[in-house]
């Protein structure tokens, strides 16, 4: 059993399955009919997901002592991967707070968000991308990725009011359920590429059994 175990966690493909799942999950998210929104901390534990077997096959297991190896054999695996966790974990807690939104453009988020503004009777002053909402208490900087259609508000600073981010949350998932959107093409790209990955990790794991 452990011998297969330290076979599959060495074989070169084994490390792309959560990138590939995470290439399949934001192929979905380009091609679907709405957008998403998601907070900072849960975007980057997806991202963080998706790397994870690169990142203990890479990088960890080179700067792994090789006493830790001899001692503990192939259990010497799952420390590993709670070390990893626990470091994503550590990083998303002191991460500044964040909204991603995908399949959604500047142009319209810019319109679904004075919308919303206009609705709440919020108060605005604005420097460019960067934007303070005086009632939630929260200042945050709008930046786009064109390849993957979507839109984040970062936090320019600190000291900022989580409930007032809690809010503009809920008020941008509120606003976006009956909102539809045309799909990314680049989408197809993400979700073919992940099912190419996925298949090759497949095949893999059957020619080793």
């Amino acid at each position: 059993m452990f011998s297969n175990l330290h076979m599959i966690f060495n074989s070169l493909t084994t490390p792309l399955l959560p990138l590939a799942i995470y290439l399949i999950f934001l192929g979905l998210l380009n091609l679907g009919p709405s957008p998403k929104v998601f907070t900072g901390r849960l975007d980057r534990m997806y991202l963080y997901a998706g790397v994870s077997g690169l990142v203990i096959y890479g990088p960890i297991q080179i700067l792994l002592p090789s006493n830790a190896v001899i001692r503990f054999g192939d259990h010497v695996w799952y420390p590993m991967m709670v070390l990893y966790f626990f470091g994503v974990l550590a990083i998303s807690m002191v991460s500044r707070p964040q909204l991603v939104i995908y399949n959604l453009s500047y142009q319209d988020f810019s319109l679904l968000l004075s919308r919303v503004k206009k609705r709440e009777v919020w108060m605005e002053e604005r420097f460019g991308n960067v934007i303070q909402i005086i009632d939630l208490e929260i200042q945050f900087e709008i930046t786009s990725v064109h390849a993957m259609k979507s839109v984040s508000l970062c936090a320019t600073r600190g000291n900022q009011s989580n409930l007032g981010w809690h809010e503009l949350h809920k008020m941008l998932r509120r606003e976006l359920i009956s909102y539809k959107a045309s799909p990314n093409g680049f989408g197809w790209i993400y979700l073919a590429s992940g099912l190419v990955l996925a298949a090759m990790v497949g095949w893999t794991s059957v020619s080793m059994a």
